[in-house]
């Protein structure tokens, strides 16, 4: 994706392989490119027209006309996309859904457990794995 920053029609500037992500434009994953204020995320597209072709190459491009720009449907599914990343950062930010999982099945165990519900064989067989990996990977930990 591309992310470009505005000011009213004017483009200041085209940042490539860029998301917004909590606010905040960042470059190839990790590099943090400030708050994503007039600033918008863009499909990756050619960008040769909004620049002049004389040196040094200026910025000539007028928003939003000058590019491409996401669908309502195509940003509603760019909202999602980073709400849930939000909440996995928020949660762990090197374990993700996998966290979140864990989170519910938890729950859904004690819910259960408080209700005297009887769980399907199916869960019991799966969050019993889940469980054995996890004393695992709590072993390996405690061996660091």
């Amino acid at each position: 994706m591309i992310v470009i920053k505005y000011n009213g029609d004017c483009i200041l500037e085209a940042i490539t392989n860029a998301r917004i992500v909590g606010g905040r434009i960042i470059q190839c994953g990790w590099a943090d490119r400030g708050v994503a204020t007039n600033a918008e995320e863009i499909p990756d597209q050619d960008l040769s027209g909004i620049y002049s072709t004389d040196m040094p190459r200026q910025l000539i491009g007028v928003w939003p006309e000058s590019v491409v720009r996401f669908t309502a449907e195509e940003k509603a599914s760019l909202i999602d996309r980073n709400t849930g990343e939000i909440i996995d950062e928020q949660i762990h930010h090197n374990a993700g859904v996998d966290e979140s999982i864990g989170i519910l099945r938890d729950q859904m165990v004690q819910w259960g457990n408080a209700l005297g519900l009887d769980f399907t064989e199916d869960f019991t067989r799966l969050n019993g794995i889940a469980i054995a990996a996890i004393e695992d990977g709590v072993a390996k930990k405690a061996k660091l």
